[in-house]
């Protein structure tokens, strides 16, 4: 399952993950860090898809 890290950054098996960014875990071992995590509901966008995209390509279409 996909989580979000919040409130701290994570070094993680070697690799380190920023707050706010996504990452896979089994439950088990999201488990042990629950307490940073949020899991990703299916469906929900990630942040960098959800900024600019089509509707603000067309407001600065409009504004010519």
């Amino acid at each position: 399952m996909k989580y979000v890290i919040k409130g701290t950054d994570l070094l993680y098996n070697g690799e380190h993950y920023p707050e706010g960014s996504e990452i896979e875990l089994s439950d088990k071992e999201a488990k042990k860090l629950s307490s940073i995590l949020e899991p990703v509901k299916a469906g929900v966008p990630e942040k960098s898809q959800t900024f600019g995209g089509a509707k603000e390509d067309s407001k600065k279409g409009g504004n010519k």
